[in-house]
């Protein structure tokens, strides 16, 4: 049990900080009110297509680093 939700949770968490700085960029972008409209709208589907949901932070979850457990 412990063993592959270890590995899952570094995956995970590798993943995040490799998308980490892109994300923070296009969050940016997008919350720019010099960046017009048609703009954004590329940006915003440009991002969707490439993007991994195990590079959000909200799939971090707490583990044990010798169990696995999340309690």
């Amino acid at each position: 049990m412990g063993n592959h939700s270890i590995k899952k949770d570094r995956k995970i968490r590798s993943n995040v900080v490799k998308q980490e700085l892109k994300n923070m960029l296009l969050k940016y972008q997008l919350n720019n009110l010099n960046i017009e409209k048609q703009i954004k709208l590329m940006l915003h589907q440009k991002h969707l297509r490439n993007f991994h949901l195990n590079s959000s932070s909200s799939r971090i979850v707490n583990l044990c680093i010798h169990t696995g457990r999340s309690h």
